[in-house]
């Protein structure tokens, strides 16, 4: 193996993230082009999707490290009251829950990285405690994102 090799090999094999198959599931072109670009600029290769039926088509193909998903979130035309607010969060949780176990059932050990709205976080807590390994406010990922996978693959 020549020099430069090992020195990639040890980079790889200290920073966690170089090479990796990281798969993105968001439904906003701007921000899924720029969360690709973020992990590519990490060393990362990184596939991305639009919708969550097309995430699973692609971890069906089993080649993936990591997904980096946004949670299903329930649809909000205005709130109400605080009864509608409820019940959308009670909505938005069991989406995200079911999204979760969906995801487990196709592939059970791909560490899980949530991407969350604000309203979802709550939703988040639940899927973490459901098998996703972190979450990110999307809000934060521009600053967060990177970070927050290494720390995964640890």
């Amino acid at each position: 193996m020549s020099e430069n090799a090992a020195a990639d090999d040890s980079t790889t094999q200290a920073d966690g993230l170089v090479g990796s198959r990281i798969l993105i599931v968001e439904s906003d072109p701007v921000l899924r082009s720029e969360m690709r670009s973020l992990l590519v600029a990490a060393g990362v290769d990184a596939f991305d999707v639009a919708t969550h039926d097309d995430g699973i088509d692609r971890l069906n193909q089993g080649d993936i490290d990591l997904l980096v998903t946004e949670l299903p979130s329930a649809g909000r035309s205005g709130l109400v009251d605080d009864q509608t607010n409820d019940l959308q969060n009670a909505e938005c949780t069991a989406d995200a829950l079911r999204w979760v176990c969906r995801i487990r059932k196709v592939s059970p050990r791909v560490p899980i990285v949530l991407m969350t709205q604000s309203e979802t976080e709550p939703a988040a807590c639940e899927a973490l405690m459901q098998g996703a390994a972190s979450y990110v406010p999307k809000r934060l990922a521009a600053n967060t994102l990177v970070e927050t996978i290494r720390q995964v693959f640890k």
